[in-house]
């Protein structure tokens, strides 16, 4: 409704799709548009007119160095794993970490659990770490972000644009979960992307148990010097000033 009434009113549109592939929506809207951006280069052929590349903005506190919270159950001798699935936590991931713990509690003595459980699972998430022993922090949302990253050895999430451009620009090791309904099956795209340069590792959900994500974490655990390699190939996926880049571009 903002696009259409803008172009009734003559007033000049910029459009900007995040995904490799977009939807109908954004499609239709083109027709209006004075020109598009787009975060990936494969995108432009989507559109016809004027297209741009631009990259995803992220906040700017997530650029400043955070200064991580120190837990004093945490250890620095165990790899520290946030785990996330967006705003509203992903009930599959959840569901993974649950049977890891039950059933590899020898994972429990390597590492320990930033988790981001979402306010629906919240509840038996913690009971599940708490009744089997495991140092962990849950959380249903976290609005400090940026220190939970700062604590962050690897990270396991969703492969959504934001995460992608947060992920890289703090140059974080991770393994990409792409959410399997996700429109066009662009998370699994952001995720191949990555992955393509060495700096991520996937797993598709519909492919992924406790087991596996178990045989993932002792990797990522046994694996320092290929999580270092990942923490430097990610970076040239960070674009720290796109949003002024943007804004450039529309003045």
């Amino acid at each position: 409704p903002a696009c259409l009434a803008a172009w009734l009113l003559r007033i000049p549109i910029e459009l900007w799709e995040v995904n490799p592939t977009p939807g109908k929506t954004m499609l239709f809207l083109s027709r209006f548009s004075s020109s598009m951006y787009v975060c990936f280069e494969q995108t432009k052929h989507s559109f016809k007119g004027k297209t741009t590349v631009a990259p995803y903005p992220i906040r700017s506190d997530l650029r400043q160095a955070a200064v991580p919270y120190h837990n004093p159950i945490f250890s620095k001798n165990r790899l520290t794993i946030f785990v996330q699935g967006g705003s509203q936590g992903s009930q599959g991931i959840n569901t993974l970490i649950e049977q890891m713990i039950q059933k590899y509690p020898d994972l429990a003595t390597k590492i320990q659990i930033i988790h981001q459980a979402g306010k629906r699972d919240i509840n038996w998430v913690e009971s599940t770490y708490f009744q089997n022993q495991w140092k962990s922090e849950v959380y249903d949302f976290i609005d400090d972000i940026a220190s939970v990253y700062a604590r962050s050895d690897y990270v396991i999430c969703r492969a959504g644009a934001t995460s992608l451009a947060e992920l890289s620009a703090l140059k974080k090791a991770c393994l990409l979960i792409p959410y399997p309904f996700a429109a066009h099956g662009h998370q699994e795209l952001n995720a191949r992307s990555l992955e393509k340069k060495n700096a991520a590792r996937v797993l598709l959900d519909w492919k992924l148990d406790g087991q596996q994500l178990s045989k993932e974490i002792k990797w990522a655990f046994n694996h320092p010097r290929e999580l270092e390699e990942m923490r430097k190939n990610i970076v040239q996926f960070s674009h720290p000033y796109a949003a002024k880049a943007i804004v450039d571009q529309l003045i």
